[in-house]
């Protein structure tokens, strides 16, 4: 049997998935091991076909001496997202998929068909950026562990800071303005700080998901991508958003192969 390996190639993660001794096998590589990667490829998949989808697969590609070929990554999306699902027993005839990465991508996947519905530029890169210069660190898990310390009531106006003598019109805990609360007389801690970033992103992915729920006329948001691994705090906020709309949320334990299962599995 032909060794195959569904590849997603990102702008800050490249994913890889295959099937050997009746099992799934799930790797990942920082972008810039791409030339181990390459490397281990050439020598482990040589008489095989590597399939490749994501932003980065096309310079992957270039570099590799055997069978490759390229694989549309929406399509590999829908895929990847449904073979996930059904590993968890839900069988949902449609939802919007939400791809948190380095940026964000929002999908409509229905059971026979899908299509990218819009995307933000806010997503990993932005909290590891900004988290850079609040923080002064770029380390992943130190700025989840910031942003889990803090609170971002601290840093952000919220609705009813603004409306506190008054009759609030809205949820008083809604953000009226992220970071509205910071001036020279208040600098808050920088665990705040990091945990009103995450809030911010958070808020403004679920404003773009809810919206495109309300048009599809869907229940249910299925969460995957980077971001979300090991970040339970942004998988608590962007559930509490969800319920508050009366959504389901989701999250795919292995959500962030989804792009190479689905490179896969569409060859299977």
């Amino acid at each position: 049997m032909e060794n195959k390996i569904g590849i997603d190639a990102g702008g800050s993660l490249i994913k890889m998935v295959y099937y050997e001794s009746g099992h799934y096998h799930f790797k990942k590589y920082n972008i810039n091991e791409m030339h181990r990667l390459v490397n281990w490829l050439n020598i482990v998949n040589k008489h095989g076909t590597t399939f490749l989808t994501g932003g980065k697969a096309k310079q992957l590609s270039e570099k590799l001496s055997h069978k490759r070929y390229l694989v549309d990554e929406f399509h590999a999306m829908a895929v990847g997202s449904k073979c996930l699902l059904e590993e968890l027993g839900e069988r949902i005839e449609d939802y919007i998929l939400i791809s948190i990465g380095t940026g964000t991508s929002i999908y409509y996947v229905s059971s026979d068909s899908f299509e990218r519905l819009t995307g933000t530029g806010l997503g990993g890169g932005t909290f590891i950026g900004l988290g850079t210069i609040l923080a002064h660190t770029s380390s992943y898990h130190f700025l989840i562990d910031c942003a889990k310390k803090g609170e971002a009531s601290k840093v952000d106006l919220l609705v009813k800071d603004i409306y506190e003598y008054t009759q609030i019109p809205i949820n008083g805990d809604l953000t009226a303005a992220n970071f509205g609360k910071i001036d020279h007389s208040n600098i808050p801690q920088i665990e705040d700080q990091v945990a009103a970033l995450l809030q911010m992103i958070a808020e403004n992915i679920m404003l773009l998901a809810i919206h495109m729920a309300k048009i599809k006329n869907v229940k249910h948001l299925v969460f995957v991508g980077g971001m979300l691994e090991g970040n339970e705090i942004l998988q608590q906020i962007l559930a509490s958003f969800a319920k508050s709309v009366d959504l389901k949320p989701i999250f795919l334990e292995k959500g962030i192969f989804t792009g190479a299962l689905g490179a896969l599995k569409i060859n299977d």
